[in-house]
């Protein structure tokens, strides 16, 4: 039995475009701020504790930061960019810049593999974007 090389090779691609697909959706995903029902019940769990238990502190401090993402003006004009995460913007530069000419090599050659170097350089650019996000940077500190 011959093995069909060309197949395997196409499957393959294919679980790699699904792949970054899916790794996509769930950035987009976790970027979205979280519903108002979520608010009230944190909201709720807020009320019931006491001031003094060391969990209010960290539930109330996730509670202004999703009232801040839920209920900000959505076209804040830029008035500085300020770099919050170092190695997100590295990470993100590097990604860009080895992958974007890359995907263009790749689709000049009618390469599919191009679809996922094209998914890769986009994440470079989610990471630039990470890197001047203020709510992410304190989420990072406050995760660590």
């Amino acid at each position: 039995m011959e093995i069909n090389w060309d197949f395997i090779e196409t499957i393959a691609k294919g679980i790699v475009v699904i792949g970054g697909m899916l790794v996509s959706i769930y950035q987009i995903y976790t970027r979205l701020p979280k519903s108002r029902a979520s608010l009230t019940r944190d909201l709720e769990i807020l009320k019931i504790l006491d001031k003094d238990d060391p969990a209010y502190s960290i539930i109330r401090a996730h509670v202004d930061r999703q009232v801040t993402k839920i209920y900000q003006p959505s076209l804040l004009p830029i008035k500085t960019f300020k770099i919050h995460n170092w190695p997100n913007l590295f990470i993100g530069l590097i990604f860009l810049f080895v992958f974007a000419p890359w995907t263009y090599s790749l689709y000049n050659e009618g390469s599919w593999w191009g679809v996922l170097t094209g998914f890769l350089a986009v994440g470079g650019l989610g990471n630039i974007g990470m890197a001047f996000d203020k709510n992410i940077a304190n989420r990072n500190e406050s995760t660590a």
